[in-house]
């Protein structure tokens, strides 16, 4: 079990925080710099021993695409130099963590992934998502309605959905799934279009908020939304009026030089 209810959501924070910690390193001086690589290294120590394969795909998908996103403002340079820190801090946290734990994630990361088996290979996911997606057939309407609020542990599953997106589906229908769907876009979006308008010395903690949240979201796929939500909620809604500030910002600055 991890500090956030489950070792997933453990990794969930994780990856969601990681990048912040890159920007935080990126924009301090002195000894900072390596307090802020001290704390990625902690963290990266405890993604490692989660072994959760969901949040290492995540990062796979999310922190590529972010980073084309920004290409304006991170170089190849920059790239190459944040993955092999990653990979340098990875192989000292393996180090550190002892053979136990190395044997754990090869077995987990390599072993199961490599697996031929749909579900072997998803860790039994696949197979609860089954069976969720079939009691949805049996009542075709709730494809549409779902089945209610969190009624998904009262319907005699022995799983949890292993799926927060799924879940949703099966509780809210579409309506439920939608609305979410739009919330984190809008959330997402916004956050993202500030950063061309935003002050240099904001610009990385709003990029860092991209990449973090794109891997959370991705990593939902994967698993269920639980104790580390609120984190996320809090550092979103703070993200989001600094997108929104900045957005005003240039906007005001805008309409002054027009008038002038």
């Amino acid at each position: 079990e991890g500090a956030f209810g489950g070792a997933n959501g453990t990794a969930q924070l994780v990856v969601f925080v990681l990048p912040a910690y890159v920007a935080l390193r990126q924009a301090s001086r002195g000894v900072w710099p390596l307090l802020w690589i001290c704390g990625g290294f902690v963290s990266i120590t405890m993604l490692l021993m989660t072994v959760s394969r969901g949040a290492m795909v995540a990062i796979l998908i999310a922190y590529p695409l972010a980073a084309y996103t920004f290409r304006r403002y991170i170089s190849a340079r920059q790239v190459l130099y944040c993955v092999g820190g990653l990979v340098i801090l990875g192989a000292v946290a393996l180090a550190v963590v002892g053979p136990h734990f190395v044997t754990l994630f090869l077995e987990r990361v390599v072993t199961e992934s490599g697996a031929s088996d749909v579900g072997a290979l998803s860790s039994g996911r696949s197979d609860i998502w089954l069976r969720a997606i079939e009691k949805m057939m049996a009542f075709p309407v709730t494809l549409i309605t779902g089945f209610g609020w969190n009624v998904y542990d009262t319907m005699g599953f022995f799983y949890a959905t292993h799926n927060y997106y799924l879940q949703l589906w099966f509780e809210l229908g579409l309506v439920g799934l939608g609305s979410f769907v739009l919330l984190v876009w809008r959330t997402l979006s916004t956050v993202r279009a500030s950063v061309d308008r935003a002050p240099t010395q904001a610009r990385g903690a709003l990029m860092a908020f991209v990449f973090g949240f794109g891997a959370f979201l991705i990593s939902l796929f994967f698993t269920g939304a639980g104790e580390q939500c609120p984190y996320v909620w809090a550092l979103a809604g703070v993200s989001l009026r600094m997108a929104i500030c900045a957005l005003d910002l240039s906007g005001s600055r805008e309409r002054d030089m027009a008038r002038g």
